[in-house]
């Protein structure tokens, strides 16, 4: 037109506030306590990520597609994850040592295979909200180890829970399956 050219730089793949980061893995490292990390594209992850804080993973509408596992949640992270997919080879969550996930209302979890969502460790809760489903296995897992025990599952009214080849909720574990509404 004028001669002139216009350069837009490219969205991170994630933001907290009005900072982006190259990847979502860079983002979750470097959040803090209480932060929303908002995924800002799709994006294909290699490996899995370990989240270790309270924080809040708005998909943005978009979906993080994994090769094997998914999130990892360890001890110390509360996380809600909502507004869109995780896909993943094997687990989209897995969740341990009194970590606790709340799967909202508008956000899916689709695992291929070994529990799109799998809890084990005492004091480690999931309440579901959303969609959970897996290829084959089972959509919900626990582990059924002893010293796997003691996890809470809460099914929240509305969730859909299902796994095409295998059983919706696998429950070895030694503590509560609170079913409050959804469909299985």
């Amino acid at each position: 037109m004028n001669g002139q050219w216009v350069v837009k730089k490219n969205p991170g793949a994630a933001k907290i506030g009005d900072t982006e980061y190259e990847t979502l893995a860079e983002a979750i490292a470097a959040a803090k306590a209480g932060d929303t990390v908002v995924l800002q594209k799709d994006v294909d992850i290699t490996d899995m990520i370990t989240i270790k804080t309270a924080l809040t993973i708005d998909l943005g509408g978009n979906t993080a597609s994994f090769a094997g596992f998914g999130f990892v949640l360890a001890k110390g992270s509360d996380v809600t994850l909502k507004n869109g997919t995780v896909k993943a080879g094997m687990s989209a969550v897995w969740a341990s040592q009194g970590a606790n996930v709340v799967i909202a209302k508008d956000a899916k979890l689709h695992s291929a295979k070994n529990g799109a969502l799998v809890l084990v460790n005492t004091g480690t809760t999931a309440t579901v909200y959303g969609t959970v489903e897996a290829d084959s296995d089972s959509a919900i897992s626990g582990v059924g180890n002893e010293k796997d025990g003691g996890v809470i599952i809460n099914i929240e009214d509305g969730a859909v829970v299902k796994c095409d080849n295998g059983i919706g909720i696998y429950y070895p574990n030694t503590s509560e399956l609170n079913i409050k509404g959804g469909t299985i």
